[in-house]
């Protein structure tokens, strides 16, 4: 079995930015943006989201049902994370 040897260092090569480190933060940028935009206007986007997009009507059972969820499951789920993260943390 031959040594395997690492490839020389070359200084020229790490001026360079790598693509995929430039992209990461811009997607978590455009992604935070559009949580905090629908997360924000949250019970505008249940009401279209309900209507338009499912096309459930908010005035029937099952319509006020999934808009009462989609409006309220994430305001739960960040109080929980919230009470678990103040629990769980380390002292």
């Amino acid at each position: 079995m031959g040594l395997v040897t690492a490839a020389p260092f070359d200084p020229a090569s790490t001026d360079t930015v790598r693509p995929q480190t430039i992209r990461q933060p811009i997607l978590l940028l455009l992604v935070g943006a559009a949580w905090w935009l629908v997360y924000s206007r949250l019970a505008a986007a249940a009401f279209w989201l309900t209507s338009a997009g499912v096309g459930l009507s908010p005035q029937d059972r099952l319509g006020s049902a999934v808009e009462f969820f989609l409006n309220e499951a994430p305001e739960r789920t960040r109080r929980v994370l919230a009470a678990l993260g103040t629990v769980l943390a380390p002292s």
